[in-house]
């Protein structure tokens, strides 16, 4: 089988940018924290499609473990280590509280970015 096309790649990652700025911006308790850690793999998977040509395996492990590093970093004050606890920037990429439900969170979205990328592949494929 061929590589896919990475338009759909681009698109998706794309739109789901759009969503993590109106999360970011409008959105509030559980769909900001937790809507937001599920859509950021999903969005970060897509993102690493289009840039790459890793299979969708290895794009969702390397989502994943980037993931459970940020919120590793949180668990350890890792943005008050490095003496950027208030800047608005580091918080909004790295975070700022450790929360075991953001792991069960970004386990979600890389097994639904590796779903999705599947079943587009099996579609392609046919």
């Amino acid at each position: 089988m061929t590589a896919p096309t990475r338009t759909p790649y681009a698109l998706v990652s794309g739109a789901l940018f759009i969503v993590l700025v109106l999360i970011a911006l409008f959105a509030s308790g559980g769909l900001r924290t937790h809507g937001g850690d599920l859509v950021v793999v999903v969005w970060m998977a897509a993102t690493l499609r289009m840039l790459t040509l890793w299979n969708v395996a290895l794009c969702g492990a390397i989502v994943l473990a980037i993931a459970f590093a940020v919120e590793a970093g949180q668990a350890i004050g890792l943005t008050a280590r490095l003496g950027l606890p208030d800047n608005a920037a580091t918080r909004l990429t790295l975070g700022h509280s450790f929360d075991p439900l953001d792991l069960i969170m970004y386990v979600c979205g890389a097994a639904a970015a590796v779903a999705l990328d599947t079943a587009y592949l099996k579609g392609r494929s046919s």
